[in-house]
């Protein structure tokens, strides 16, 4: 059986692949935190402990603390709290700001 050269050709065709979910938003910038401390805060974020920082991230407590205690000198920012709102805000698009304001 011949088929037409239109037929053949949209037989040949591949369908187009659907639409994949979007592209994951690149992470909200930290300046001037390693890599490893920008993991420590979004755990911090995530409201874990020291221990459990450290037990997540094979690293001892004090290490994590010591993260910890960077973390926050770097941004200006005085407690846990502070830095878990800051990378909330970082993350929702607002422009970066070390300070928590008001």
């Amino acid at each position: 059986m011949l088929l037409g050269a239109g037929i053949t050709l949209t037989l040949l065709r591949q369908p187009e692949p659907a639409p994949g979910p979007a592209p994951a938003p690149p992470p909200p910038e930290t300046p001037g935190l390693s890599g490893r401390e920008r993991e420590v805060l979004e755990l911090v974020a995530e409201g874990l402990t020291n221990r459990q920082i450290a037990e997540r991230l094979f690293i001892s407590p004090v290490t994590a603390r010591n993260h910890v205690s960077r973390i926050l000198t770097k941004l200006g920012l005085e407690n846990r709290t502070q830095a878990a709102t800051w990378l909330a805000r970082q993350g929702a698009g607002n422009p970066p700001s070390a300070s928590p304001g008001p």
